[in-house]
């Protein structure tokens, strides 16, 4: 918390809108039946953050994003929440995307995908390709 506030408290001069730090864990944890396509269960916490502001102001929005990620990176874990993912990660390699959903889930979200959409028709969404 003292490197996050550091950077982004009051008194700093960081433009973003919002930095969260949010509480996971409880129910978020427990697997339902049937399964959904959560890969950050086990995880106490996600960070969160955006700026607003004209497209001039977009490249000192994401250095500043930039920013608070390298700071967090020693207290991070690779895995992303999906919904948090943002337009800039729409783009996301394959092997990126399955790190965000998790090797399990990401296995059978691709196993529904070449039963339900193997002509990858829903593929606007951090995209799983069909095998």
């Amino acid at each position: 918390m003292d490197a996050l506030i550091a950077l982004v408290g009051d008194g700093t001069d960081c433009p973003l809108v919002s930095v969260e730090l949010r509480a996971l864990g409880g129910a978020l944890d427990r697997l339902p039946d049937p399964p959904n396509a959560i890969g950050t269960r086990g995880l106490p916490y996600v960070l969160f953050g955006f700026g607003v502001g004209a497209p001039d102001d977009m490249p000192l929005m994401r250095g500043w994003l930039s920013r608070v990620v390298d700071a967090m990176l020693p207290w991070s874990d690779p895995r992303k929440m999906v919904n948090f993912l943002s337009a800039a990660d729409e783009g996301r390699t394959p092997a990126e995307v399955r790190l965000a959903y998790g090797p399990d889930t990401f296995d059978r979200l691709l196993k529904i995908k070449d039963r339900v959409d193997p002509a990858n028709l829903f593929r606007a969404n951090h995209n799983i390709t069909p095998a």
